[in-house]
């Protein structure tokens, strides 16, 4: 099914029809996608370091600062952000391997110490030959398995359509890529899309994600520190959203909340494209808008159906 998947992306991407859905979405929800795709990504390094944890109350709540080990982990984010401030060439690996190397130092409540030796440096990853070529091309066209497989692949397809989406503009506009409208030139966009669908089909034939394992061991409470200074920059570009306008910060700002809330980068996206639509034809200026961004609404509220 996720080679399926993947084939109805290739071609979605080879016909223009992906990188057209793409730039037909309003900048203000290009501005949410970004800033919420760095708001997930330095809540999952908030949560790595140890800064905020689980809570049946309250959902979150602040995380064991008196420990050692969450103590070492802001020390890692300072200790990044000094690094990145100044410019350091490399500033996020060397604060991670320094923290690492002090956590082979510091002890847990007076036993072992917070971070232990890898007994390798490195590793190669686990052997692809026992699932290598495995899958059932026809498994969704067999009788009594289409009506299950294809709404599945169906979703799949929608996840892996707005994830795309999602990452592209987010770290593209941080990346400075964008021209001066905001679009990322027509052929890039559709080699990235075409890169990612035929990653898509490659995993499925390997039988995993493609994957490999270069260090053999990072502490991930050191590398939260990574994800939360690269979360937080990638959020600057709230900055851009134009605040006089309702529907643009209200349909943002909602895509860009909901997106660690979930954790789902396409809830996100699915929250911001239906209300954007919704207030656009409330407000009486829907005709301003791309019918391109109607249909990926409805693609968006089909996708809550089938999954529902």
């Amino acid at each position: 099914m996720v080679f399926w998947n993947g084939l109805l992306f290739l071609a979605l991407s080879v016909l223009g029809i992906h990188s057209r859905l793409v730039r037909a979405i309003p900048e203000a929800l290009k501005i949410g996608i970004q800033t919420g795709i760095g708001l997930f990504i330095a809540f999952i390094g908030l949560k790595n370091a140890g800064l905020v944890q689980a809570n049946e109350a309250t959902f979150v709540t602040l995380g064991a600062v008196n420990q050692p080990s969450v103590m070492l982990s802001i020390a890692g984010l300072l200790l990044t952000l000094a690094l990145v401030q100044r410019q350091i060439p490399g500033a996020i690996l060397i604060a991670i391997g320094v923290i690492t190397l002090l956590g082979t130092m510091i002890t847990m409540d007076g036993k072992a110490a917070i971070t232990t030796l890898p007994m390798n440096v490195v590793g190669l990853p686990a052997s692809p030959l026992p699932i290598l070529g495995q899958l059932d091309l026809y498994y969704p066209f067999r009788e009594g398995q289409a009506l299950t497989a294809l709404p599945l692949i169906l979703t799949f397809l929608f996840v892996d359509l707005f994830d795309s989406i999602g990452t592209l503009i987010g770290m593209s506009r941080r990346a400075d890529l964008v021209d001066a409208q905001g679009q990322l030139p027509k052929l890039e966009l559709e080699r990235a899309l075409v890169a990612d669908s035929g990653a898509t089909m490659a995993g499925a034939c390997l039988g995993t994600f493609s994957d490999c394992h270069v260090l053999d061991r990072i502490d991930p409470r050191y590398s939260g520190s990574r994800q939360i200074v690269v979360g937080l920059l990638i959020y600057q570009g709230l900055q851009d959203l134009n605040w006089d306008e309702l529907s643009d910060y209200f349909s943002a700002i909602l895509a860009a909340l909901l997106m660690p809330l979930t954790l789902s980068i396409t809830h996100g996206i699915a929250a911001g494209f239906i209300f954007y639509c919704v207030m656009m034809l409330v407000s009486g200026s829907g005709r301003q808008v791309d019918w391109v961004v109607y249909l990926l609404g409805t693609l968006l509220i089909l996708m809550f159906a089938l999954q529902g």
